[in-house]
């Protein structure tokens, strides 16, 4: 501790590091040509790791903000549009559930209905003592996306993008905007489509966003936005010649509203509500060249959803200077809701398959329909107040309470801290060369809380207890982390801030349950069911420490004339220590060798675990019994990567820029899923071998983009265009790789009136 904090000093002219960190103008979408919300975020800012998790284009991706933070959840960051927080909750996993995890079931993005175009900034919260206001909501981080507002004072002005991609990727969006009688307005319509081999997706949709100040004491504003699409994805575990096909349509509408009133000097009251709707259908269909669909001759999967979240918050806050030394109070009470709905339903044994259609009518065999509906909710308040004296030093103060109406009935407590003291203002005020010299310091508890229903427990133990069929209904896991972190950095610039660097380092320390209650039971000899208090039925408790050192370095390297050049880096260590979990309490070893949520007790899904092979190709007998068995299985390799960064290069010479980016992973491995297919077996299934595991250390390039500006003549004062050429990485996929990364070029074209 005390070498990383001696560290951070002598580094002080190299890194710079914030609480939070912002990705401003849509990085300028013409420029950039991004298909995707997380293409804004990829190697953008050190400690973030974003992946595919199947290596198709429209797939879901993970997002990871310093490392794992959760035993046995995915660590998610909190979602935030425009003030609407979006359901966490994702798709049914594993419709075929009688099969086990032999289905391979594709996860989808949830985030394709999201116009990148329409993002104004995406703003990225890691440390807790930023987060700790979020409740049981902030411990993984949270991402803030603000979309757009008019940014001039023109009574009405257009926008037209198109993108086109040599694999038949395009993306089109118009918009408006416009101020009139003090009111500002910002309209939307966006199509999009991915055609691939593994998996295509077409959207489609609009967003309005409005503002009105009615005079200087009140100010209302909406945001909404709706999208429909469809989503076909082919199973990369299959060969592309298998009958299956993978078919889902969804509808999804995320709208906010905002009041503000500033009745006296220095006082703002904020009003703010949020909806996130979605509902999608799935058919998921194995035909008999399938393992499943032989033995069952043919399988139908016919899956839905409706996820309905709602937010609310009411907030005050009060500002004011009193010479050199300014106040600032703020309180706030909000409440978050939701009530999820999952039904699915399978059929099989189809006497002519190939005449299946969106229904199961023509199945031998109809399993009941698999129902989950469950209600949620949570209540919380918190205060926070910031001292400040004369820019030189600060101090932050903030504690929250959060209140569980789901079952647990219980309260947690989230305190934080944090201080600031300006050097360069304090000691260095006549330093010419130095622009800035910060010392940050900030300590803090946030929470993350998962409601499961009972036939999901299994996601998140191994111990799971077994109920009679008639009780499943009535029963419900909860899944909850408390984190408590510490850390200190620094934030300098030098000569007129043409440098800016910083030094974060940060240790994290989480207590993690996962709890099983009863919270109902029949009675009567009709089936009346009768409702009682809740029951705790199990119950497991583990731990987990984060530890980590995150850098960012952006420099203007030249600025001459029409001529300008700039170079951002960042990098991150993280190092996950899993401290105890149940059976098992050692506290030595790295996250990749421990148990965090496996099917092979002892092992971590994030990690590779198989056979080793002796020199003559066979598989090592490693306890001597004369079996090859899952005795002999050991850890192969990790999949979490020990460091991630990013570097990009932008230049600029009078109307011609240019922008580059690529992403950085070392202390990694990945499953060569084409090397396992491919490999000979003597069982049914093939083994997972030391030959089958490819090291992962390498520097991914992302994209790079060439844009002009046409120069326009006496137009130009009327309208713009702007012509681009992208060759991107359309999957910078990491971890298991199913699918080769390939490049794409795209074509764009921006023109604005």
């Amino acid at each position: 501790m005390k070498r990383l904090i001696t560290l951070t000093f002598i580094l002080v002219a190299m890194c710079r590091v914030s609480p939070a960190r912002e990705i401003k103008d849509s990085l300028d979408m013409a420029k950039h040509g991004p298909f995707f919300v997380t293409d804004l975020m990829v190697s953008s800012t050190s400690g973030l790791d974003v992946t595919s998790l199947t290596g198709s284009t429209t797939g879901a991706v993970r997002t990871l903000i310093r490392g794992v933070n959760s035993l046995c959840t995915d660590s998610q960051p909190l979602w935030i549009v425009d003030g609407a927080i979006l359901n966490p909750a994702s798709e049914v996993d594993n419709p075929f559930w009688e099969f086990g995890t032999r289905t391979y079931t594709c996860p989808q993005s949830s985030f394709l209905g999201i116009n990148p175009y329409d993002i104004e900034s995406v703003e990225i919260l890691k440390d807790i003592s930023a987060t700790s206001i979020y409740g049981s909501r902030g411990a993984n981080g949270v991402v803030i996306i603000n979309t757009k507002y008019p940014r001039t004072n023109r009574r009405i002005g257009a926008r037209w993008n198109s993108d086109l991609g040599t694999d038949g990727m395009h993306s089109h969006t118009a918009s408006v905007e416009g101020f009139k009688n003090n009111a500002s307005y910002y309209i939307s319509g966006f199509y999009r489509n991915f055609p691939s081999e593994e998996a295509s997706a077409d959207y489609g949709g609009f967003r309005f966003n409005f503002s009105s100040r009615a005079n200087s004491v009140i100010q209302v504003g909406m945001s909404g936005m709706m999208s429909l699409g469809n989503h076909s994805s082919l199973n990369p575990m299959l060969p592309p010649s298998a009958d299956i096909s993978d078919d889902a349509s969804e509808v999804r509408t995320t709208d906010s509203f905002h009041l503000i009133v500033n009745p006296l000097r220095g006082l703002s009251i904020k009003g703010q509500a949020g909806v996130d709707y979605r509902v999608k259908n799935r058919y998921l269909w194995y035909g008999v060249s399938t393992e499943i669909g032989a033995e069952k001759n043919g399988a139908l999967s016919v899956s839905s959803m409706a996820l309905f979240q709602f937010n609310a918050s009411l907030n005050a806050t009060y500002n004011r200077y009193f010479g050199k030394h300014r106040l600032s109070i703020s309180a706030q009470a909000d409440i978050i809701s939701g009530n999820p709905e999952y039904n699915v339903m399978c059929g099989y044994d189809f006497y002519d398959y190939t005449l299946r259609a969106k229904g199961i009518s023509l199945a031998s065999s109809i399993s009941g329909n698999r129902s989950n509906a469950w209600n949620w909710s949570q209540s919380g308040a918190f205060v926070q107040a910031a001292y400040e004296f004369g820019g030189i030093t600060g101090l932050n103060l903030s504690f929250r309470r959060d209140y569980d109406h789901s079952g647990m009935n219980s309260a947690m407590n989230y305190p934080s801290a944090g201080i600031w003291v300006d050097i360069k203002k304090a000691f260095f005020a006549d330093a010419e060369s130095i622009s800035g010299l910060k010392l940050t310091a900030g300590w803090g508890k946030a929470g993350s809380s998962i409601h499961v229903p009972y036939q999901w427990m299994d996601g998140y133990t191994l111990n799971l207890p077994s109920v009679a069929i008639e009780y499943q209904p009535f029963y419900k896991g909860y899944a909850w982390t408390v984190s408590e972190e510490a850390n200190v950095g620094i934030e300098a610039g030098l000569f007129s801030d043409r440098i800016k660097a910083g030094l974060k380092y940060y240790q994290k320390h989480t207590a993690e349950s996962v709890s099983f209650l009863r919270v109902g039971e029949e009675f009567g000899e009709h089936g009346i069911w009768r409702f009682a208090d809740p029951e705790s039925v199990f119950k497991e408790d583990g731990s987990i420490a984060n530890e980590g050192l995150e850098f960012d370095i952006e420099a203007l390297a030249v600025k001459s004339g029409n001529f300008r050049w700039s170079i951002t880096v960042n990098g991150a260590r993280n190092i996950n220590v899993v401290e105890s979990v149940p059976g098992i309490d050692n506290r030595n070893d790295e996250l990749c060798d421990r148990w965090t949520h496996s099917s092979i007790p002892g092992y971590s899904v994030r990690q590779i675990v198989g056979y080793t092979t002796l020199p003559d190709g066979s598989l090592h007998d490693r306890n001597g019994d004369g079996i090859i068995s899952g005795a002999d299985m050991r850890r192969l390799a990790s999949t979490l990567p020990k460091f991630v960064g990013g570097v990009r290069t932008d230049l600029q010479f009078g109307r011609v820029s240019f922008e580059a980016a690529a992403g950085i992973r070392l202390g990694s491995n990945y499953l060569d899923i084409a090397r396992l297919l491919e490999a000979d077996t003597d069982t049914e299934k093939a083994r997972v071998t030391d030959k089958m595991v490819v090291k992962d250390d390498r520097i991914v390039p992302l994209r790079a983009t060439l844009a002009y500006d046409v120069p326009l003549g006496k137009l130009s004062s009327l309208a713009g265009l702007k012509l681009s050429l992208c060759a991107a990485n359309t999957l910078p996929t990491y971890g298991y790789l199913m699918f080769a990364p390939r490049t794409s070029f795209i074509g764009g074209i921006s023109i604005t009136l």
